[in-house]
């Protein structure tokens, strides 16, 4: 008796978690990404730009503001930037490192809107 109701309670679980998964794939199919289409990306006017707004190439870049790799990296990409003078490069923020992640990401952005950016 034990075994029937524990086998059917997980077969109740597994079609709540199958009903959840198939409600969310109809959910992606019924709108398109809006969060990461190509255009999204590359002229999103809320998100900052740095360098040659009309460049023939873009570097995008997802970063956050306590990462030491980007920190690392961002002395280097600012070179190529300007030696090239055609290079377009979007800042896309990515606050993953943990609280103060999302505050510094807010806090940038606002700078954005005050034309300090």
């Amino acid at each position: 008796m034990m075994k029937t109701i524990s086998g059917l309670r997980a077969s109740a679980f597994a079609m709540a978690v199958l009903t959840l998964v198939a409600g969310m794939a109809s959910d992606v199919r019924a709108e398109p990404d809006n969060v990461t289409s190509r255009e999204r990306i590359l002229r999103d006017p809320e998100i900052p730009s740095l360098g040659n707004p009309n460049g023939d190439v873009t570097i995008v870049e997802w970063f956050d503001y306590q990462c030491p790799y980007c920190k690392a990296l961002s002395p280097e990409l600012e070179k190529i930037i300007k030696e090239d003078g055609h290079v377009r490069f979007v800042l896309k923020d990515w606050p993953i490192l943990g609280p103060p992640s999302p505050e510094a990401s807010r806090l940038v952005l606002a700078t954005k809107y005050q034309g300090k950016f």
